[in-house]
């Protein structure tokens, strides 16, 4: 009898390590160097799997992140299986069926869907497979509906949504934008400072030379650097550290490049 007792108090104590409110133990098993609970809470199935025997703190993860999942309204868990380390909580949700409109985005999760947690932020990572496309949803976890629009926004378009979502796809997106822009940007610039040199020299081209390269270049510097500046200060300026510009050419410069015109 005194064994029997002694056997049941070690079984509860190893049992005990395992729970947390509102689950109970069903099993504890041992496989080389890791050891997996089996739980059971509100007729769902919870694996918890660590290397060795968690503390309470660690089950206390375990129970906040699982009080998460068990909270949806439109995913409904079949299982969820939790994995313990030093660094990191790891979790991978089966659902059974998920409310995503006029479909069971479910179907569409072969491998469940992965969430992790190593500094207090709960991520998931999650692959969807449609008509042939693997779609990769990745992001911080804040609330279930906004985990739902973007399993439909894959869901009704995959190849778009990977694409949008491909990091590599949208780096190369905004290098050819930023081409565009610089491209445009110059050619603003050379209408500029075309514009420039048909008021500078007159309608039948008569009078003075168009604004070289050089003195544009250096007044817009100057304005830039001292937004304030007036035309014949900034002309005196560029005069001063070598560089000709009349008073014409720099208050021509204000109206075309900054909108400044002469009061």
């Amino acid at each position: 009898m005194k064994n029997i007792v002694l056997f049941l108090a070690g079984t509860l104590a190893l049992y005990g390590a395992w729970d947390f409110p509102g689950a109970s133990v069903k099993s504890v098993t041992t496989n080389e160097d890791r050891i997996t609970a089996v739980l059971s809470a509100g007729g769902k199935t919870i694996h918890v799997t660590a290397t060795a025997e968690p503390t309470a703190a660690d089950m206390e993860r375990v129970r906040s992140r699982w009080d998460v999942f068990s909270r949806w309204q439109r995913i409904n868990v079949k299982q969820a299986e939790f994995t313990l380390s030093a660094s990191a909580l790891e979790m991978i949700v089966i659902p059974e069926t998920i409310d995503a409109g006029a479909t069971n985005a479910a179907v569409f999760l072969p491998a469940g869907m992965l969430f992790y947690d190593f500094d207090g932020t709960l991520r998931y990572m999650i692959r969807l497979l449609k008509d042939g496309t693997l779609v990769k949803i990745a992001g911080s976890f804040t609330a279930e509906v906004e985990l739902i629009a973007r399993l439909e926004r894959a869901i009704e378009n995959p190849v778009l949504f990977a694409r949008m979502n491909d990091v590599d796809y949208l780096s190369a997106r905004v290098e050819e934008l930023t081409g565009r822009i610089e491209s445009l940007t110059v050619s603003v610039d050379l209408l500029r400072q075309a514009f420039i040199g048909v008021e500078n020299r007159g309608f039948l081209g008569i009078g003075n030379k168009p604004v070289t390269p050089a003195a544009l270049k250096a007044a817009l510097a100057a304005k830039r650097a001292n937004p304030a500046i007036a035309a014949g200060d900034l002309a005196a300026q560029l005069r001063k550290g070598g560089i000709e510009l009349s008073d014409q050419e720099a208050s021509l410069i204000l109206a075309v490049f900054f909108n400044e015109f002469p009061k």
